[in-house]
């Protein structure tokens, strides 16, 4: 009994350990390639998509992103079973990451990834799993898609609890689109105008901000700009 325990133990065991190498072999490879190129997108569309022919596997080229537009990255075409994984920069998280893309076929890598940020993105290739060589293969970047614009900004107003006897407002931002609110204008007369930087409070849609120190009887007026201009 003892002897067809331990066997039991050993084989969990094994069954444990090849589990966390599976685990490990189809994960994202880490930051650690070697810069090629930059093949940012000339505009939307694949007839303005940018690449090259000739990306080793260790290597990576960089991308100027915009947040909330969508990109498209392949090696189709690649002699080597390709991985792709996207890093904001020197970063150690990995955004996005594909092995055996379903539009490739042959191995290729093929990923679609919306961006978090606006910055430079770098776009390592490596063979599998996460191996370094010298074999031409192609990686291609195209711009999906831009962010949506932002529109139907509005901003509601209402009278919150009074601090130290003092009536304070609170606003609630609403918008459509990727963006934040960046300027916030607001007046006793409608012709007087005082402005506060809102970049700072890091608000989005639904966000709603504490105004203290209004004067009792007087009228607000509010309006805001969001950071595209809207």
């Amino acid at each position: 009994m003892k002897q067809n325990f331990t066997k039991y133990l050993m084989t969990l065991l094994v069954m444990a350990t090849s589990w966390s190498f599976w685990t490990e072999a189809n994960a994202q490879c880490s930051n650690n390639n070697t810069y090629y190129t930059d093949i940012t997108p000339l505009g939307v569309g694949t007839a303005n998509s940018n690449g090259v022919t000739c990306n080793y596997g260790g290597e990576y080229c960089t991308v100027s992103v915009i947040a909330g537009a969508t990109y498209n990255f392949t090696t189709c075409g690649a002699t080597f079973d390709t991985q792709i994984t996207l890093f904001n920069g020197a970063g150690v998280t990995a955004l996005g990451y594909d092995d055996d893309g379903s539009i490739c076929g042959s191995g290729n890598s093929d990923l679609t990834w919306t961006a978090t940020f606006t910055g430079t993105l770098r776009v390592l290739v490596d063979e599998y799993n996460c191996l370094t060589n010298s074999i031409c293969a192609p990686l291609e970047c195209t711009l999906v898609s831009m962010p949506v614009s932002c529109s139907n900004a509005v901003v509601a107003a209402t009278q919150g609890a009074c601090e130290l006897g003092v009536p304070t407002v609170n606003l609630t931002f609403d918008y459509d689109g990727a963006c934040s609110p960046d300027l916030l204008y607001f007046s006793t007369n409608g012709v007087n105008w005082l402005t506060l930087d809102l970049s700072g409070f890091f608000l989005s849609d639904g966000s709603t901000l504490n105004l203290t120190d209004a004067t009792a009887g007087l009228t607000y007026y509010f309006y805001y700009l969001l950071d595209d201009g809207t």
